[in-house]
């Protein structure tokens, strides 16, 4: 070998103590194949961003990094040319989260660094400068000055946010295990390898503690224990929400992700905790609002309305769609069943009140829905016109006592049929008639419509 070739293997041996992670692939006569996995190191903390949707808040779309691993850097050396940097190495850089434009800055600052000092036609060349050991150094130290000159990065896609965000995680996570913790349950003090940080990130308990704390919970049916047992807690109330949607959303999130779990119990007690939440998330719900849900009916299941006011739901177990009304298979809004819902009158008469508060307003808005109500009380005013047209002295008008409908008397006697309910009542007193003997009620001596059938009809002469 010459003084080139075992310039080249002492600088590998050199590096395989510097970086036991490095690995030398392939090894011939004439050259040396390795990799390295290596990670950016920053002075400061760099603030990744990802700025193309508005509507993410602030801590879904922004990260702060202190360093950047998942790259890898290999590297094919000539042992008779190194260290040469043009003709004795070869190398590629490939990343996790880099995109093809960071890694060309990078390769050009290299070039810039290495390409006139190794450069073995130069008066100044020195074969014994440690190429390798001094690039990798400039990967691992100098680049960050390069991809972040201003402390800053900006993801070019949602993806790409997204790896950066999981690498952080794991940067975390590493850096938790290394911990001393105590657990807030037990008290003991463990590795945080054996800890888990809850979801609100300020507490922290053993793995044997949430196994057999939120089992026994989960398994008692108490969903409301499911929680942080340090922080203050305190259940959802209606009147602080100022519509529906933030309603529903407060009462469908679990203070305590399911995917929590995963891992941590059983997956049979995953999937009793999310089957009693639900049930009691929709439980308080319909106490609430009993036109916000409906049980699905193709599997039982608890199916929410996206509004009070929608006449469609759809079950999220087995995607049903169905009116909440007929119950049967959603048959289009132009289409309608004909049913619907009836609002207590105390309640329409409440709503409808100039003297009604509009935070009052706004409760039952959320409870019957705003649309329902406003029908209901427009249904109220025509009801109470309809009886101002029926009391006048005048009137052929009077109402079913079976179903309510107005009816008008045009000709014919007082045996009067509802066109609706097809009932038969009485035009004079307003009674309801048997449907087998209907004029029994105007041939009964006792009756205070007797012999008062046609009364009223043209040419008939009431009696005295």
């Amino acid at each position: 070998m010459g003084e080139e070739t075992t310039r080249a293997d002492e600088d590998v041996e050199i590096l395989k103590c510097m970086y036991p992670e490095l690995e030398v692939a392939q090894e011939s006569e004439h050259l040396i194949e390795a990799r390295l996995a290596f990670t950016i190191l920053s002075l400061t903390e760099v603030n990744v961003t990802w700025g193309s949707n508005d509507s993410l808040a602030p801590e879904n779309r922004e990260v702060r990094m202190p360093n950047f691993p998942g790259n890898e850097i290999r590297i094919v050396c000539q042992r008779k040319h190194y260290p040469d940097f043009k003709r004795g190495l070869h190398y590629s850089i490939k990343s996790e989260w880099m995109t093809e434009a960071d890694i060309k800055r990078l390769d050009s600052e290299i070039s810039q660094e290495f390409a006139c000092q190794c450069e073995s036609e130069s008066d100044s060349f020195d074969t014994s400068f440690p190429l390798l050991m001094m690039l990798f150094d400039f990967l691992i130290n100098n680049s960050s000055p390069v991809l972040f000159p201003l402390d800053e990065y900006k993801c070019e896609t949602w993806k790409q946010f997204q790896v950066i965000k999981k690498l952080k995680d794991e940067i975390s996570q590493l850096e938790f295990d290394s911990l001393k913790l105590d657990c807030c349950i037990c008290l003991e003090t463990k590795r945080g390898a054996d800890m888990v940080k809850l979801p609100c990130n300020e507490h922290v308990l053993c793995k044997a503690c949430v196994e057999s704390y939120y089992s026994t919970m989960i398994s008692e049916g108490r969903i409301n224990n499911v929680r942080c047992p340090e922080c203050p807690y305190s259940e959802v109330t209606p009147s602080d929400y100022n519509n529906f949607k933030e309603l529903k959303a407060a009462l469908m999130t679990p203070v305590i992700p399911f995917k929590f779990f995963e891992g941590l119990l059983s997956a049979g007690t995953c999937e009793r905790y999310e089957k009693f939440f639900y049930e009691q998330a929709f439980a308080a719900l319909y106490q609430f609002s009993p036109f916000s849900c409906i049980v699905c009916p193709r599997c039982e299941s608890w199916a929410p309305k996206e509004d009070v006011d929608d006449e469609m739901a759809l079950c999220p177990k087995c995607e049903f769609s169905f009116c909440v009304f007929c119950l049967h298979s959603w048959h289009g809004s132009r289409n309608l069943c004909g049913n619907s819902y009836t609002v207590k009158n105390e309640i329409v008469e409440e709503y409808s009140s100039e003297d009604t508060a509009p935070e009052r307003k706004r409760e039952m808005e959320m409870k019957y829905g705003r649309r329902t109500l406003q029908m209901a009380a427009a249904d109220a005013v025509a009801e109470k016109l309809l009886d101002i047209a029926i009391a006048e002295e005048s009137s052929n008008l009077k109402r079913c006592p079976s179903c309510r409908t107005v009816i008008q008397r045009t000709d014919g006697c007082n045996n009067m049929r509802c066109t609706v309910c097809f009932n038969f009542f009485c035009y004079l007193c307003g009674e309801a008639l048997d449907k087998l003997d209907p004029y029994h009620h105007f041939s009964e001596p006792l009756s205070k419509c007797y012999a008062r059938l046609f009364e009223g009809m043209p040419g008939i002469v009431a009696p005295l």
